[in-house]
């Protein structure tokens, strides 16, 4: 008799927990996307890989080779998806933007390098997504002259919500 009770007990409680985790809420995720830095890896002079971590709530992440027009047009600042501003160590041992003579405009101006990062979609019935993306940075720094350099970066989803913006460690180069 008492086995019976302490199985109808354990049972009546797993059945509770099970119930209880059944009404709570799954957490969502925000609209706005949320990236974070993962990895930098220099593959030769001129290449690097570089690693990001994102998640969004309505996961609108990334653009399809077809998206060029309105919004995604090449005049449009939401052509490029991912932004990137290069930073250095200057001889104030201060980290700055790397200033160029742009020659078509006349101006000067600072290195950002853009990328068109690519659509990604969801296999599941939620909407929200999280994971990496992976970008082969050909030309990733303006000249080899800096030893030590860093990025900030910040993504567009499709729906133009900007992400926050992280800065990188620094990198060290020969």
């Amino acid at each position: 008799m008492k086995k019976s009770i302490l199985y109808s007990g354990i049972v009546a409680c797993s059945l509770a927990v099970l119930l209880i985790s059944s009404c709570v809420k799954k957490k969502t995720l925000p609209i706005v996307p949320a990236i974070d830095y993962k990895s930098f890896s220099i593959i030769d002079n001129s290449t690097a890989m570089f690693v990001y971590t994102f998640s969004d709530g309505d996961g609108d992440i990334g653009l399809r080779s077809s998206d060029t027009t309105g919004s995604y047009s090449r005049t449009s600042p939401y052509y490029y998806n991912l932004y990137m501003k290069y930073l250095y160590k200057n001889s104030s041992g201060n980290y700055v933007p790397y200033i160029y003579f742009d020659m078509l405009t006349g101006k000067f101006d600072t290195i950002i390098l853009k990328y068109r990062t690519q659509y990604i979609e969801s296999t599941t019935k939620d909407q929200s997504l999280t994971g990496e993306v992976y970008v082969t940075m050909n030309g990733y720094r303006p000249t080899t002259t800096h030893k030590n350099f860093k990025y900030e970066f910040y993504i567009y989803d499709r729906g133009l919500h900007k992400s926050n913006v992280i800065t990188t460690p620094v990198f060290t180069t020969n």
